[in-house]
Parts: structure tokens; C-alpha cells; sequence
């Protein structure tokens, strides 16, 4: 049995445990925990397994220090340090009570590129994290977990606020498996079990804001910029049906396409004239030789000759 140690910086449930991350260090525990252990300072025992990608197996969990009150004072100090270097007041909708949980959390994490983002962004885009910390997720300033996590600390999130960026996530997951569309029912299906909550299609559907970076088809749903580059594809050939030429009956081409010939290639100074030069005077079969225009043409030919 070996033992790790560190801080977790990221936390996914799945069905049967928890995935998470220590530091940069992969680690699952075969359980679900009753409150968040991000921020947490954790020693698991267990061993590491070799799969696709190296991650340690937990069978023991020992929880040496949590996230308090004083941690998260002590994060958002420092997050004021750093925020005075770069010259930035902390903006009103991040002295809230969320949003200083917002910056705690980013900092103890280990993610200061994100505040500093965050921080200058502007003063809607701050409020509508502070609110719904999807946000980050959707706005590109973070990966979805760590959205995910932000979320689950605001109680006042609505489930229908979660919809969209769950939706997205799941799409983004799909393309990346070479899955360019999903049917909408099964889209509302797999936010159903991540939320445990009854979710329709027509739920998924009203979510889905005017500007999104989705879209639906035929109860069809696709990442918005798929769907346009196949429908423009489909367009194009359908208006524009390819031309396949008759390759048949042009003896001239086939009988030009049965000699054997070479092209030599090569910047200056790497032997193409000697090369010709060579051939000219060991060569016993008749051979044609050609060259390109310029400088080069005038060179090769007259060796040629």
C-alpha cells in the first residue's frame, strides 16, 4: 500500500466514486463524500494503476485539513495581494459573499490565471458569474469541472440555469468521440442522471438562449459550427453536383501514362546538375531530359545536351 498527499484541486462524481485530483496527481476513491472535499488536504492510501492514463486507486480516506472559514480568509488575502500587483480593486459583485467564495475556491485550487481573467472582465460578465458560475465555462475563461464546482457552491442556482452549459458540455464530449450529433432526448436524458432531476427535451430546447453554441435539427442536436459546416457542405453539392470525366477512350493519355520517369528535386548546391551529368555519361538507353524555366532550366539543359 502506498500513501499520497495534497490538496484537491478538482472533484468529479460519477456513478460509482469520485474522481479526483491532488495537486496534478489522478486519484479515485470508491465512494461519494457528503460535502464538497475541494480545497480539502487529503492523505489516501491505496496504489496506482496503469491504464491509459496513470491514476492512484484509494482505499483508505484520511481528511487532514478542510476548507474553513480561516482558509478561505487566508486565500481571499492573498487573492488581494495579488490583485494590487496587477493594479486591480476587487470589483463590487466579487465582495459578495458568493463571489469571494468564487475567488477562495480559484485560488486555493491553484488556478490565479482565471481570477486575474475574471477580475478585468467586464462588470455583466462578473455579475453573471458571481450568479451562475457556468459563466466561466461558457464564457472560455475555464474548463467545465471547474465551473461545475463554483456551481454547486451557489444554492440559489436554478436547475434550468444548468441546462445549457450541461447541454454544451455534452456535446463538446460527443465531437471529441468522433459523434458530430445527439438526439435531443438523450442529451435531456444523461443531464436527467447528472442532475437527478426529471429533465425533458422540451426543457433542454427552451434553455438553449438565441446567441448559443448550439443547435437543434429535426430533434437533432449539434455544436452550432458543425451544423453550419455540414449544412453548407450539403448545399454546395447539391447545387453543385461533382463532374466525374469519362476516363475512357483517350489513348494519348494512356500511353503517356505507361512511360516510367523521375523528377529530381533539390536546392541549390545539392548535386542536380552533377547528377545529370552522370547520367548523360552512363546512361546507355535513350532518356529525355527536361528542366523548368529560369536559371535552373538554362543550367540543367545545356548539361543535358
Amino acid at each position: 500500500m502506498t500513501k499520497i498527499e495534497g490538496i484537491v484541486t478538482y472533484e468529479h462524481r460519477t456513478q460509482k466514486g469520485t474522481k479526483l485530483k491532488l495537486g496534478r496527481k489522478n486519484a479515485y476513491i470508491p465512494c461519494h463524500m457528503e460535502t464538497s472535499l475541494i480545497g480539502a488536504r487529503l492523505e489516501l492510501e491505496g496504489r496506482w494503476i496503469e491504464r491509459k492514463t496513470r491514476y492512484f486507486h484509494a482505499e483508505k480516506i484520511k481528511v487532514l485539513k478542510t476548507f474553513t472559514e480561516d482558509e478561505k480568509a487566508k486565500a481571499l488575502i492573498k487573492v488581494e495581494k495579488m490583485a494590487e500587483k496587477e493594479g486591480i480593486k476587487i470589483p463590487v459583485p466579487f465582495q459578495t459573499e458568493m463571489g469571494k467564495e468564487i475567488l477562495a475556491v480559484l485560488y486555493q485550487t491553484g488556478h490565479p490565471a482565471i481570477i486575474k481573467k475574471v477580475l478585468k472582465a467586464r462588470k455583466n460578465t462578473q455579475k453573471e458569474i458571481v450568479h451562475n458560475p457556468y459563466t466561466l465555462y461558457l464564457k472560455k475563461y475555464s474548463d467545465f469541472f471547474i465551473a461545475e464546482i463554483l456551481a454547486r457552491r451557489n444554492p440559489l442556482l436554478k436547475t434550468k440555469e444548468k441546462i445549457y452549459p450541461l447541454a454544451l458540455y455534452i456535446l463538446e464530449t460527443a465531437y471529441k468521440n468522433r459523434q458530430e450529433s445527439m438526439d435531443l432526448k438523450e442529451v435531456a436524458r444523461m443531464i436527467s442522471n447528472h442532475l437527478k432531476e426529471k429533465i425533458t427535451d422540451v426543457d433542454v430546447l427552451v434553455s438553449i438562449p438565441d446567441n448559443a453554441r448550439i443547435k437543434v435539427d429535426n430533434g437533432k442536436a449539434y455544436l452550432n459550427w458543425v451544423f453550419w459546416c455540414k449544412y453548407y457542405v450539403l448545399n454546395t453539392l447539391k447545387n453543385n453536383p461533382p463532374f466525374v470525366a469519362d476516363d475512357t477512350g483517350v489513348p494519348e493519355l494512356d500511353k503517356v501514362l505507361s512511360y516510367k520517369y523521375s523528377a529530381i528535386t533539390g536546392p541549390a548546391g545539392s548535386g542536380k546538375t552533377t547528377l545529370i551529368r552522370k547520367l548523360k555519361e552512363l546512361s546507355k538507353d535513350k532518356v529525355v531530359m527536361s528542366a523548368m524555366t529560369g536559371k535552373a532550366a538554362r543550367v540543367l539543359s545545356k548539361e543535358a545536351r
